[in-house]
């Protein structure tokens, strides 16, 4: 569930991104997990028509503890992918990493949460980008 106020708007990354309304602090909850989030097996996966399964491969992420697939029902599931992320997990919610100013895009290192077999070219142009995500064991 997120915490904060942000809105959904074109993002130079990757389609929609999500983006501060107002300057977030260092270490704010921005997201808790397991609210307004529904939950898959890779089993129940398997058996969605092929469109809603390229929903949840575009919106949800791999929950290693649970091995579920989660799909956000709010607009965290905008937060694109960095390289140099503003987001990080720590105890089951998502903490900012450093002060976020007003107006820019959360981002998060999606390596930790993407299924066995998953990666993806990444597009966040930061100086050390990856150029291709991978699942991080």
């Amino acid at each position: 569930m997120l915490t904060i106020s942000a809105i959904v708007r074109k993002s130079n990354i990757s389609g929609q991104g999500l983006f501060t309304n107002k300057k977030i602090e260092k270490g704010t909850v921005i997201v808790k997990s397991g609210e307004k989030e529904r939950y898959y097996s890779l089993k129940q996966f398997k058996n969605f028509s092929h469109r809603y399964r390229k929903i949840l491969d575009k919106f949800s992420y791999w929950d290693k503890e649970k091995g579920m697939l989660v799909y956000p029902l709010d607009n965290s599931k905008y937060i694109n992918h960095s390289c140099e992320p503003n987001i990080t997990s720590k105890d089951n919610v998502d903490i900012a990493t450093r002060d976020i100013k007003k107006g820019e895009e959360l981002t998060y290192d999606y390596g930790p949460i993407q299924r066995k077999g998953q990666s993806f070219r990444c597009k966040c142009g930061c100086r050390h980008c990856r150029i291709l995500v991978k699942p991080q064991s």
